[in-house]
């Protein structure tokens, strides 16, 4: 989906927080909101290309990205994972620099409540280029993916170590994991 409305413009006035030395009025632009993005969860910039925002939607399965360039707000494009499996309650996302980033789910692999889940929710390992995302109308059923590393159910952060590898929160299990997508599976 691209194009559309992105949200609006909101003021927010008098002081917040004076006890921290900061009496000011706050303003800010309302960016992205609905129907962009349900229950968004994380943002990254894109190192390879630095104008580019990503946004998790969460409650729809789905990456939103916005270009923005010179403080224009750009059109945003959504690309959801009508499988509901390998971005399924997607809560983070982290790029790394070879053109890709992962992302993990904090799902029981429950295909977006379709049945109670088998627990083997992982990371996805996807390509950071929009081009590989856009099939028609910016939509694709289950993404471009490139891999998916079960066992970190119920994940809550991720963070790129470096080559394929990322740190990430397992929630199931309460500990922090090091994945390695060395060789495609998927």
């Amino acid at each position: 989906v691209n194009g559309g409305d992105t949200g609006g413009e909101a003021d927010v006035g008098p002081p917040v927080l004076p006890q921290f030395g900061w009496d000011g009025e706050v303003s800010y632009t309302l960016v992205l909101g609905e129907p962009w993005v349900y229950e968004p969860t994380d943002l990254e910039f894109d190192p390879q290309d630095p104008t580019r925002l990503w946004v998790t939607s969460r409650a729809d399965d789905a990456f939103v990205t916005l270009d923005l360039m010179d403080g224009d707000t750009g059109v945003p494009s959504k690309f959801v994972d009508y499988y509901h499996t390998y971005a399924d309650s997607v809560s983070s996302l982290a790029f790394s620099d070879n053109n890709t980033f992962a992302s993990c789910q904090e799902s029981m692999n429950t295909f977006n409540g379709a049945w109670e889940g088998d627990g083997k929710a992982g990371a996805s390992l996807w390509p950071a280029d929009l081009d590989s995302f856009s099939n028609g109308g910016g939509v694709t059923p289950g993404g471009p993916l490139i891999d998916n590393l079960n066992g970190s159910a119920l994940c809550m952060g991720i963070a790129w170590r470096g080559d394929h590898a990322f740190y990430l929160f397992d929630g199931e299990h309460g500990d922090l994991k090091l994945f390695d997508f060395k060789r495609p599976s998927v």
